[in-house]
């Protein structure tokens, strides 16, 4: 299983073109609206800090394609 962690976020791939499971765990500052982000200075200094843990899992929705792009196989 090959995996990455990083400042709060992770991502594993539990089973190589089937499965990916990315997830945070550290703090945010959310935004109530995107618009704000013109200024982001401004839009995130007030704005609090707040604890956030969020869990994603991507499934493939079919196998992988077997043909390469040059046509041999």
């Amino acid at each position: 299983m090959d995996s990455f962690r990083g400042a709060g976020l992770g991502v594993e791939v539990v089973e190589p073109f089937e499965h990916v499971r990315v997830t945070f765990d550290g703090t945010v500052k959310p935004v109530g609206r995107p618009a704000a982000l013109v200024d982001p200075k401004q839009a995130l200094s007030s704005t609090a800090v707040t604890n956030c843990t969020a869990t994603l899992d991507f499934r493939a929705a079919a196998p992988p394609y077997a043909e390469s792009f040059d046509g041999d196989a």
